[in-house]
């Protein structure tokens, strides 16, 4: 009788779990209304480290940056924090072991698309296994014991990216790090 109980207490905080999921997804339509403001990619940037540098210093992750090629965008400012927010603490989390992680942002403008660039050494994704279920609910990257993922980070950044009309995809070889490139728009606007 014990264990049927804990069973059903494991299945009531899984379906706590997914609700809170869902509605962390849903809030995301809630500030898809949000007007888009001109933001310096570096200010926005500062803002997500300031948020995660108890992480970035316990790791003594290297994080440099980039924007020369485009400072500023027109953008969510919700969404783009999420967005680095999101990639950053997963090249933090995925790092090789014993080695500190090192993490490069940058952006640019190639055929009139606003890029922004993540690029980590860390342990890479094996693309060939992970390909097609990256960005789905609940799909994680790797294990790493030291680290909890519920597997919803990339879910939640492809959602973004893609209500605000643009797209993204990931380069990576296993051991190689990897390479996760952002259009933040399809078009300029």
């Amino acid at each position: 009788m014990l264990e049927i109980v804990e069973q059903l207490h494991s299945g009531v905080d899984n379906l706590y779990q997914m609700i809170d999921d869902l509605s962390q997804v849903l809030m995301d339509y809630r500030h898809l209304n949000q007007p888009e403001t001109i933001l310096n990619l570096q200010d926005v940037l500062d803002k997500v480290m300031d948020e995660l540098k108890l992480v970035i210093a316990s790791k003594k992750a290297k994080i440099t940056s980039d924007f020369s090629k485009l400072p500023e965008i027109r953008y969510n400012e919700v969404y783009l924090k999420s967005i680095l927010h999101n990639l950053v603490s997963n090249a933090m989390k995925y790092n090789k072991a014993g080695e500190p992680p090192k993490i490069h942002i940058s952006s640019e403008v190639s055929e009139g698309k606003r890029i922004l660039i993540v690029e980590d050494q860390g342990v890479g994704i094996d693309l060939t296994e992970s390909g097609e279920h990256i960005f789905k609910m609940y799909s994680q990257l790797g294990s790493n014991p030291e680290e909890s993922s519920r597997g919803m980070g990339l879910f939640i950044i492809k959602n973004q990216v893609e209500m605000s009309g643009g797209s993204i995809h990931v380069e990576s070889e296993p051991g190689k790090g990897a390479r996760f490139v952002v259009m933040l728009y399809r078009r300029v606007h």
